[in-house]
């Protein structure tokens, strides 16, 4: 999941980085600032990698990213922002113990 400014009304959203398109906003991590994506790249990697962190954030080559991601078969049943939020709740316990 990836952080864009929404073109409507300006507020920060996440989509899956499958949707991002050139033309949109990310969210830098330093300062917030909107940097516009110029060009994509498809990267493909084996394995599956999660890093846990406090706030559920991650900062990847200066852009904002979430550490959760958004589940194809819940579209219809649940906003993005619903995903991560319950994503994050779930993993509570864990990032308290440790």
């Amino acid at each position: 999941m990836l952080y864009v400014y929404n073109k409507e009304d300006g507020k920060r959203m996440a989509i899956p980085a499958q949707d991002l398109t050139i033309g949109d906003w990310l969210v830098r991590g330093e300062t917030g600032a909107a940097v516009e994506v110029m060009s994509i790249h498809k990267r493909t990697r084996r394995g599956a990698y999660t890093p846990m962190t406090a706030t559920g954030d991650i900062v990847v080559n200066g852009v904002v990213t979430s550490v959760y991601v958004e589940l194809e078969e819940f579209q219809p049943y649940l906003s993005s922002a619903m995903q991560l939020w319950l994503q994050h709740a779930a993993f509570a316990p864990y990032r308290l113990y440790c």
